[in-house]
């Protein structure tokens, strides 16, 4: 019966560990995760990924970029408002297209509405704004025949160089071998 006590004595002390070590667990499980603690997340969704994957397929021979912000590829003169320099890091375009140098062709917009002061920024620059519907997307042969029908006229921009004082091109052969304005672009 000398024992008894002891063994009591141990079967307490046994409880309280095991009480503490369990409220201990408890405790660090409740505890908030930390705020700043970055998590991964995927860059597009899925019906983002279905519509890059589209775009790749159908321009192979150019660089397509998903979530590109303005800022990227657009800049104001020295002389803008700092207000407006950083009003381009609000504006995120869908997918960016460039061609093989990287240079921007066209501004892809998904399903979704584009601000009128991004669409000024993209007038500005002289950069297209295709518009998509996210459901259903277009054919692969719709997309190429839009980008075919925006390098012919660029290239048609360029291949006119010089501008007339009024705005139109210098005379050009029409097909019928006489000549004829051509109005800007």
């Amino acid at each position: 019966m000398e024992s008894l006590p002891l063994i009591v004595g141990a079967t307490v002390l046994a409880l309280l560990v095991l009480l503490l070590l369990v409220w201990l667990v408890t405790r660090v499980r409740r505890r908030p995760r930390r705020q700043g603690r970055a998590r991964l997340r995927t860059v597009l969704g899925a019906r983002e990924l279905a519509c890059y994957r589209l775009l790749q397929r159908a321009l192979p021979t150019h660089v397509v970029m998903p979530a590109v912000s303005y800022a990227r590829f657009l800049s104001l003169p020295d002389a803008a408002e700092p207000a407006a320099i950083e009003g381009l890091h609000e504006h995120v375009a869908d997918f960016l297209v460039c061609d093989h140098q990287a240079r921007p062709l066209a501004v892809i917009a998904v399903g979704g509405q584009v601000s009128a002061r991004a669409e000024v920024l993209l007038r500005d620059a002289a950069i297209p704004l295709l518009r998509y519907r996210a459901d259903p997307l277009p054919t692969e042969q719709d997309i190429r025949d839009t980008f075919h029908d925006l390098e012919s006229l660029g290239g048609l921009s360029r291949h006119l160089g010089q501008e007339a004082p009024d705005g139109a091109t210098p005379d050009l052969p029409g097909p019928d071998g006489k000549s004829r304005r051509e109005p800007r672009l």
